[in-house]
């Protein structure tokens, strides 16, 4: 995929993690820039907050994005998920 970065089309070096992905038996990917769902922050704070590597944060429409609020110095990317 492609996106558009300071007026340039650049390839999208970010990964999703996947939705049925358990994070409490096999963590989260240590390398590579990695969008974690609103809730693997919330209920795993320091597995995605410690990460070395870039980490973003995806929103859903139904989350509530003030629980994103105490979280923003610590991720580099906010992605939001509009309904279809």
């Amino acid at each position: 995929m492609e996106i558009i970065r300071r007026r340039k089309v650049e390839r999208d070096d970010w990964q999703r993690l996947p939705d049925d992905h358990d994070v409490g038996a096999g963590g989260i990917p240590a390398r590579g820039r990695l969008i974690v769902p609103l809730q693997v922050l919330l209920d795993h704070p320091g597995l995605v907050t410690g990460r070395r590597a870039p980490t973003g944060v995806l929103l859903g429409p139904a989350d509530e994005v003030e629980a994103l609020a105490s979280y923003l110095d610590d991720i580099a990317l906010v992605a939001i998920e509009f309904p279809t």
